[in-house]
C-alpha cells in the first residue's frame, strides 16, 4: 500500500518537474538569443567605425608616400592589398548596400516585422564577409599604426549631421539585426525548421542593449571618428588626389546614413504631431516604423 502511495506521489510531481525544466531551458534559449543578437548587432556600427579608420590611414599612407617613397604605395604589395584595400571596399560595399536597404524600407513606410528576413545561407554570407573584412581590416590598421587617426586631423562636421548620423545607424542596426543576424542566430539556437516568437519583454531588453551599447560607442569613439567618411574623400579632392571607389563609397554610406536618421526623425515627429493633434494617419500615410 505504501509502495503504490509513493509511486502515485512520483506521477504526480513528475509533470512539475518538466515543466520547471522546460521553463529553465526557454529562459536559456531567450538569454542565449538576447545576447548573440545584439554582439553580431554590434558588427555595423564597427564596420562604420573601422571604415573610418581605414580611410584615415589610406589618406596618410599616400600623403606620406607622395612625399617619400611614391612608388611603393601606388604599385602595391601583398599586404596593403590584403588588409587595407581589400577590407576597406568590401565594408564601404556592405555598408552602402544595408543603409541603402533601410532607406528603401522607411520611404515605403514599412515595419520590420513585416519585412521578410534573408535566407540563413544569405545571412551567413553576408556574417562571414562582414567579419573576415573586420579582422583584415584591424590587422591592417595595427600594421600601419604609425598613421595618426584623429578626427581633428581632417576637421569636423555639423552637429545635427552627426545627430542625424547617429539616429539612422541606429535604425540602420535595427534593419541588420532584423534581416540577417536573426535567422542565423534563431538557427544555432533552435534548430532547424524550429522559431519562437519574442516576447515583448525580451523585444524591449534585446533592443535597449543596442541602444545603451550604440550609445557608449558612440560618445567614446564613433562620434569622432566618423567624420572621416566625409572629410577625407573631400580633402582629397581639393588636394588634387585621386578618389577610389571605397573613398566614395563610405562617403555615400555616411550620407544615406544620415538620411535615414531625417527620416525616422520626420516620421516620429509626425508620429508625435498626429498623437497631439488627434489626426490619424490614412492607411497610406506615414506610420510608425519599429
Amino acid at each position: 500500500m505504501g509502495s503504490a502511495d509513493d509511486h502515485q506521489e512520483i506521477l504526480i510531481i513528475r509533470p512539475a518537474d518538466a515543466d520547471a525544466e522546460e521553463a529553465a531551458n526557454m529562459v536559456k534559449e531567450e538569454a542565449c538569443r538576447i545576447v548573440g543578437t545584439t554582439f553580431l548587432s554590434f558588427l555595423l556600427p564597427l564596420t562604420f567605425l573601422l571604415l573610418a579608420r581605414l580611410c584615415t590611414t589610406r589618406y596618410f599612407l599616400t600623403v606620406s608616400d607622395s612625399h617619400r617613397h611614391h612608388n611603393q604605395y601606388h604599385n602595391g604589395n601583398c599586404n596593403d592589398i590584403i588588409l587595407i584595400q581589400l577590407p576597406t571596399l568590401t565594408l564601404s560595399l556592405l555598408a552602402s548596400l544595408l543603409t541603402f536597404a533601410a532607406l528603401l524600407l522607411h520611404l515605403h513606410c514599412s515595419s520590420l516585422t513585416s519585412t521578410s528576413t534573408c535566407t540563413t545561407a544569405f545571412s551567413c554570407i553576408l556574417l562571414f564577409l562582414m567579419q573576415l573584412s573586420l579582422t583584415l581590416g584591424i590587422y591592417g590598421i595595427d600594421s600601419h599604426s604609425d598613421a595618426e587617426i584623429n578626427s581633428h586631423t581632417v576637421g569636423r562636421l555639423f552637429l545635427p549631421r552627426r545627430l542625424a548620423f547617429a539616429f539612422g545607424l541606429h535604425e540602420a542596426m535595427l534593419f541588420w539585426s532584423w534581416i540577417a543576424v536573426k535567422p542565423v542566430v534563431d538557427k544555432v539556437i533552435f534548430g532547424e525548421g524550429r522559431t519562437r516568437t519574442r516576447s515583448w519583454a525580451c523585444s524591449r531588453l534585446e533592443k535597449t542593449a543596442m541602444a545603451a551599447g550604440l550609445a557608449n560607442l558612440w560618445w567614446s569613439k564613433l562620434s569622432e571618428e566618423a567624420e572621416a567618411l566625409v572629410v577625407v574623400p573631400w580633402v582629397k579632392w581639393h588636394l588634387g588626389m585621386d578618389l577610389t571607389l571605397p573613398d566614395l563609397l563610405a562617403c555615400l554610406s555616411y550620407y544615406l546614413t544620415a538620411s535615414l536618421g531625417l527620416l525616422r526623425a520626420a516620421l516620429l515627429l509626425w508620429t508625435l504631431s498626429s498623437s497631439v493633434v488627434g489626426i490619424r494617419p490614412s492607411a497610406g500615410g506615414p506610420r510608425h516604423v519599429t
